[in-house]
């Protein structure tokens, strides 16, 4: 038998050195039993944790997965196959010499060890070596690495998710959460990606709109550190706002109140004025949004809120109403960053997920601690898809029995509730961002996903002990 290590290893030193060290460091066990097939090709058999013996590949023939995996990737592709789990390597060797057009191969292998193992067995130099390969093990796997190799792909590509089911029989755990964790990019960035190529016309020609008025209004920059230790109550348009929402009325001039455009109609139903109004919508049909509210705003102009949008933001949203001041956001985008070069000002934000998520950016610019969610639901926790009032409201028939192709997850008053993956993903978002700007975070949405680094209260309670 032809032992491949020493030829693998001189490759891995050149290419990737640090793929070495992590396989000679962080070796969790034995990397299995190699097994000779009937149809000479190697095979390996490796014990799980129930000890039972799991064969990397079919007994009789290791390469009959192969065809199946080629199959899923047409002839032709040019997108991005991410591979969770390769056994002895011969799914991504065929993907690589057969499928030459496509863009890049992700490998996620949950084992080391087994890794190097394959590499005794089998010449995996192709992969090694070709710059359209990379590796991930637990040891280095990093979404934010991923992120930045793979978002350009994600965004214009076809994306091909290949599960190695014997690999998932032994981890299982890893291989959902990485895959739930790319997934979620993947939908965003091709959502993103798909927005841009249908659409780019509109977003680049509404920054261009933004400029001849920015120099008579202004950037977000401007509020920087203005409302420092001031509570913020961050007003969504999830369903469960219409439990709390006659609430608001009691903080003027308590909190500064950020309200997502889609809530606005809510707020004003019930004489609540915000102090800011948040948008980041590109197409002139989400003026529909608050179109109903304009009447409202005039008629309250001297209490008007003002506006805080992003720099392709529809051009209705900042002519039409009476917003008592306009600031704009400058995000990681070219035309952006070249607004900011021209101005000599300004700071580059990394982008709001949704206008919720500029609702959080705009109060932590300002300085505002703490800072108190409403309405956040992102779940299905009800039959409304959004609170009453805003013109997305919807009804949902979600019965007991009829979650097929939803998430359950822990609620936020709820023992449980169920979302869906882009209503997780954002969740994530959330999460990620609280993580990294400290301050207490208070959730008064009652109902709803429970979001870590946050303390759950009751409005109510939260208004007396913080505003």
């Amino acid at each position: 038998m032809t032992n491949y290590l020493d030829k693998n290893l001189a490759a891995l030193k050149k290419q990737r050195p640090e793929i070495i060290q992590l396989i000679q460091e962080d070796m969790t066990g034995p990397g299995g039993d190699p097994v000779l097939s009937p149809s000479g090709k190697q095979n390996l058999t490796v014990k799980a944790s129930e000890g039972t013996i799991v064969y990397l590949h079919a007994q009789d023939d290791p390469e009959r997965e192969v065809q199946g995996f080629l199959d899923m990737v047409p002839h032709g592709s040019y997108g991005v196959v991410i591979l969770f789990g390769m056994g002895l390597g011969y799914t991504p060797l065929a993907l690589l010499k057969e499928r030459p057009n496509l863009r890049h191969i992700f490998i996620i292998e949950a084992r080391p060890e087994t890794f190097l193992r394959a590499m005794e067995l089998m010449d995996l130099c192709p992969l090694i070596e070709s710059e359209k390969v990379t590796l991930y093990f637990p040891q280095n796997w990093d979404l934010k690495d991923f992120a930045s190799k793979a978002r350009r792909w994600l965004s214009l590509e076809d994306i091909f998710f290949l599960n190695h089911i014997p690999s998932h029989k032994l981890d299982g755990d890893f291989y959902r959460t990485v895959y739930d964790q790319i997934y979620a990019l993947a939908n965003t960035l091709n959502i993103e990606g798909s927005t841009f190529q249908g659409f780019g016309h509109l977003i680049v020609g509404n920054r261009f709109e933004h400029l001849k008025l920015l120099p008579f209004q202004g950037l977000i920059d401007d509020l920087h550190g203005k409302f420092v230790h001031v509570p913020a109550i961050l007003v969504a348009a999830g369903p469960s706002l219409d439990k709390n929402v006659n609430l608001l009325k009691d903080v003027t001039n308590k909190a500064i109140i950020f309200c997502v455009d889609s809530a606005l109609p809510s707020l004003l139903k019930k004489d609540v004025i915000p102090d800011f109004v948040t948008s980041i919508d590109y197409h002139p049909v989400t003026f529909e949004k608050i179109s109903g509210s304009i009447k409202d705003l005039y008629a309250k102009r001297k209490q008007a809120p003002a506006l805080i949008c992003t720099m392709w933001n529809t051009p209705p949203f900042y002519k039409r109403p009476p917003w008592k001041h306009v600031y704009r956001v400058l995000a990681h985008h070219p035309l952006d960053i070249w607004t900011r070069d021209v101005l000599e000002e300004g700071s580059i934000f990394p982008g709001a997920q949704t206008v919720a998520h500029l609702n959080l950016q705009a109060a932590v610019t300002l300085g505002c601690d703490p800072i108190i969610f409403v309405g956040l639901d992102l779940a299905y926790s009800t039959i409304g898809s959004h609170a009453s009032g805003t013109v997305l409201q919807g009804v949902y028939a979600l019965k007991q029995g009829d979650e097929k192709g939803l998430l359950k997850v822990r609620g936020n008053v709820e023992e449980a509730v169920y979302t869906d993956r882009s209503f997780l993903s954002m969740k994530h978002g959330f999460e990620g961002m609280i993580a990294s700007m400290p301050r207490l975070y208070i959730n008064a949405t009652e109902g709803g996903v429970y979001i870590e680094g946050t303390e759950v209260m009751p409005l109510k309670a939260a208004i007396e002990g913080y505003c």
